[in-house]
């Protein structure tokens, strides 16, 4: 009886030290940018940048962690329609964030989830749609708020994207 309590204390200090070691590890490997090879943190910002045209070819809208590709501030949108782009591994959990649509005062027309397209548990760019059905919304103009999940609710871990959109 004895000998096996203390084979089961031993068991479990050795996977609390390895759970430690682990842990300890993988907590101090900076993360590295796969197109150029530096080093990044995973600080967040909300400063906005300008779309980028291809010669009038196509239109992304980015921030440093989000990108749409077929939408940008300022366009002319269908109210249903599939939002496409990229956003950084930390901004989904679950696989998934959401998509906020408010009028031009700020209030909130309803919430859709944005959700990713492949491996959504790394710190590159990540593939994702999101459905948006505005049909039901009376007004021409809308502000689309792109809001990292953040299911710990911390201040520090918020970030979004906005971009104004007309509406057919």
């Amino acid at each position: 009886m004895q000998k096996n309590t203390i084979i089961s204390i031993v068991v479990a200090l050795v996977l609390i030290a390895g759970g430690f070691w682990i842990y300890s590890n993988t907590a101090q490997t900076p993360n590295t940018d796969t197109e150029n090879g530096d080093q990044v943190q995973n600080n967040t910002t909300t400063e906005e940048v300008e779309p980028i045209s291809n010669n009038g070819n196509s239109t992304t809208t980015t921030h440093s962690d989000i990108n749409l590709s077929n939408v940008s501030d300022g366009d002319t949108i269908n109210r249903v329609m599939t939002i496409e782009g990229e956003a950084k591994g930390p901004w989904y959990f679950e696989a998934d964030f959401p998509v906020v649509a408010k009028d031009t005062s700020g209030q909130t027309i309803d919430t859709f989830i944005a959700t990713a397209q492949s491996n959504w548990m790394t710190t590159n760019f990540v593939p994702f749609e999101v459905d948006i059905d505005l049909s039901n919304y009376s007004g021409n103009t809308a502000v689309l708020e792109f809001q990292k999940d953040n299911p710990s609710g911390d201040p520090q871990n918020d970030d979004s994207y906005s971009i104004q959109v007309n509406l057919n």
